[in-house]
């Protein structure tokens, strides 16, 4: 019998691949020890690492302009 769902808690980490095939991992979480997880995770995987608590915005090598700010939640405007 399900009494209920648990509460919904969105990731800390997100992949995200760009136009241009450059693979990001995004950290959105507030604990510093996750941080440190993420980026060793997105140095095991060749991709590049953005905190998106230092750096909402971010310039991608093809000179698009990434916003990872909360009001555009891992969106590419």
């Amino acid at each position: 019998m399900i009494t209920g769902l648990p509460a919904y808690q969105p990731p800390v980490v997100e992949s995200v691949y760009f136009y241009c095939r450059v693979h990001y991992r995004v950290f959105v979480g507030i604990e510093d020890y996750q941080a440190r997880f993420a980026e060793k995770e997105a140095q095991e995987m060749g991709a590049t690492f953005i905190d998106a608590r230092i750096t909402p915005f971010y310039e991608c090598e093809c000179g698009q302009v990434l916003d990872f700010a909360p009001e555009g939640f891992l969106t590419v405007q």
